[in-house]
């Protein structure tokens, strides 16, 4: 075949690639629409986040407080798009969907100039058709846009000649770091690679000088907000001890104190290590409070560290996705591209292995897809193994097995079983028994989304299931409780708080639900007790405070009330609870100047939120503004029609515009 009939091949197949993968990846995101959580992410997941980081930034907040503990890349892809098109949900996961096609059309091209156009074809399809692409491309969380920034570096690098282009290859690598901090071992990995695939110092100089070129920027940036040295995010230290403290298994181990969320990692952390020293501290102290504690433990325990190294070694290469976000055995229930039969780790690794084993690509550019595993593998021994941690190992993956399936194949072909026989075991090994985690906690999620989806029967639906399978989990058992509280069914919801009572590293938010559920009921100096109590053991208690002020509104005390909100809004400046209890109390002492922007940074922050659409027509109501109040008012109805004192306020305001007034 000559060189032309070649690449007219390449492009036919190259554009079949990219057509079927899109089609797959529209075809999950129609499958999952209709789910909750397609719009109304779980509060302590990260696509809450990052959807509440977006609205900040569209709004023109380009750095908001929280980004110091997100990953800076994705929060600003989101918010820019939910700029351009006003929504943070559909938009985004369409252009992944596209982002998610091109990386395997890339990953087609790659294969197929390192490995030949067999390889490249098996790496295409596979690509298309990979499971935790598809699940992660259709999230809203940093990980959707890894396929795609690492196959086009992968790309980058294998096709590099001049320091030009190994300089591009760097920002590549710089600009995925600043989507996936923990991918900063590739500034040493791949300078390396560059060099040991003969290409001479200069272009692993110019690959380097790229990579901090594009990094620095964030670097500086975190860093003087972050009080101190922060490569990109401040969640470094506890990530490190989570994953080398006395409770560590390999995976994300709970550590006492400190709820496995984006608010505990940094609410929680500060306060345990403020807790401990007895100063206050700075995100960057923080940060390295938490590494010199892992760091201490692996110096002090050097068996053990060995054998949970051993252990992630193992999770690392083992066929199970281990649930962090999301969960792809569970979200097969809901969508059909996921649930087909389709290649998955235990397959695609132990074939990437026997290529690696066998050296079966040609020519130098072997070593990257081997640097950038290896980037990858060495960042989940330091931390621990999760499915979407190991993502960025993927692609490379990917190259390297269709390599070996062709190499495999010619062997047996011709009758050469040397390595069929090396493959047997490789199998084995990636497909190991591991424990399994069982559906409760993606259940109790789901649930949470159908509550603040308004729909309390789909919650109370999903909170059984969810205790059906663990009748201890506490985050379903809370959820259960507010379905109660919502239904009138108080006592009952008292009863599950009294038992949260009991159960280890839930009281706190037990002692605060119960009582503004004993505050709601009158029973106000009850409620002020649990609650003192609560701020006496953590002053940095955000929720505690805000739901005393509550208290105290209702006992009389606005100017305690106040004191104890602007407190509250100090610890955590954007929370909605508080920010709308502020709003509500300027606006009764007729300080609707000073009540005004608290609303709108709700209504940024939450576009639908009752109480905030509800507050924001009394502002423009007592301002004399009815047809203002009105609009607020419509989005109201259309989303809650039952609000209480909606409908006497919306006739008050029509009345006033047919008498020709507002």
């Amino acid at each position: 075949m000559s060189l032309r009939q070649n690449g007219v091949t390449g492009s036919i197949e190259g554009s079949g690639v990219f057509l079927g993968a899109l089609a797959l990846r529209v075809f999950h995101i129609a499958a999952i629409r209709s789910l909750p959580s397609f719009d109304h992410p779980y509060a302590g997941l990260d696509a809450a986040l990052y959807v509440r980081l977006a609205r900040l930034i569209a709004s023109g907040a380009l750095v908001p407080a929280e980004l110091l503990h997100a990953a800076p890349l994705y929060a600003w892809y989101l918010g820019g798009v939910t700029r351009l098109f006003g929504d943070p949900f559909l938009a985004p996961r369409l252009i992944q969907a596209f982002l998610g096609a091109t990386a395997a059309t890339l990953l087609y091209v790659t294969t197929r100039r390192i490995a030949g156009p067999a390889a490249g074809r098996i790496a295409g399809t596979i690509a298309a058709v990979y499971p935790p692409f598809l699940l992660y491309e259709g999230t809203l969380q940093s990980a959707a846009l890894v396929p795609f920034l690492v196959s086009l570096l992968l790309y980058l690098l294998v096709r590099a000649g001049s320091p030009r282009a190994h300089f591009l290859g760097g920002v590549v690598t710089g600009i995925l770091v600043i989507d996936r901090p923990d991918a900063l071992a590739l500034l040493l990995f791949l300078p390396t690679a560059v060099a040991a695939a003969g290409r001479g110092k200069r272009r692993a100089a110019s690959l380097a000088a790229g990579a901090l070129l594009a990094l620095s920027p964030v670097t500086v940036l975190s860093s003087l907000r972050a009080g101190g040295f922060v490569p990109v995010s401040a969640h470094g230290g506890i990530h490190l001890f989570i994953g080398n403290h006395d409770g560590a298994d390999g995976r994300l181990s709970p550590v006492k104190g400190i709820e496995p969320t984006p608010a505990g990692f940094d609410v929680d952390a500060r306060r345990l290590a403020e807790s401990e020293t007895g100063v206050k501290m700075t995100p960057a102290e923080v940060s390295r409070f938490w590494s010199r504690k892992a760091i201490a433990w692996m110096s002090a325990h050097p068996g053990r560290l060995i054998a949970l190294a051993a252990k992630k070694f193992l999770l690392f290469w083992n066929d199970y996705e281990i649930p962090n976000n999301e969960d792809l055995y569970f979200l097969r229930r809901y969508s059909y591209p996921l649930a087909i039969p389709l290649p998955l780790f235990g397959l695609v690794a132990p074939f990437a292995l026997f290529a690696l084993v066998r050296w079966t690509v040609r020519g130098g550019s072997a070593v990257f897809p081997a640097a950038l595993i290896a980037a990858s593998l060495a960042c989940a021994m330091l931390f621990f193994v999760t499915a979407r941690y190991r993502l960025g190992a993927l692609p490379p993956l990917i190259v390297l097995a269709s390599a070996g399936v062709v190499a495999v194949t010619r062997e047996i072909a011709d009758r050469r079983f040397a390595g069929a026989f090396l493959l047997v075991p490789l199998v084995v090994f990636c497909n190991l028994p591991v424990r399994r985690f069982d559906f409760a906690a993606p259940e109790s999620r789901l649930a949470g989304s159908f509550l603040a989806a308004g729909d309390v029967e789909g919650a109370r639906e999903h909170y059984h299931r969810a205790l059906d399978i663990d009748p201890a989990r506490a985050e379903a058992l809370s959820g259960l409780a507010e379905v109660y509280r919502r239904t009138g069914l108080d006592d009952r919801a008292l009863a599950i708080y009294r038992r949260l009572l009991e159960i280890p590293g839930a009281g706190d938010d037990a002692r605060n639900d119960m009582a503004t559920l004993l505050a709601s009921r009158g029973e106000t100096d009850e409620a002020a007790r649990l609650l003192e109590e609560l701020i006496d053991r953590d002053p940095d208690d955000a929720a505690a405070l805000t739901n005393l002020a509550a208290v105290r509104i209702a006992g009389g005390d606005p100017k305690s009330a106040e004191a104890l909100l602007r407190r509250s809004l100090r610890i955590a400046p954007e929370s909605e609870e508080t920010l709308l209890n502020l709003a509500a109390l300027l606006i009764r002492a007729g300080r609707r100047s000073e009540a005004s922007p608290l609303v709108d940074e709700v209504l940024v922050l939450s576009p639908d939120s009752p109480r905030g659409l509800f507050n924001a027509g009394m502002i423009r109501a007592l301002e004399g503004d009815a047809r203002g109040a009105l609009r607020f008012w419509d989005r109201l109805d259309a989303i809650d029609p039952g609000y209480p004192g909606l409908d006497e306020n919306r006739e008050r305001a029509l009345r006033l515009l047919e008498g020709g007034e507002g």
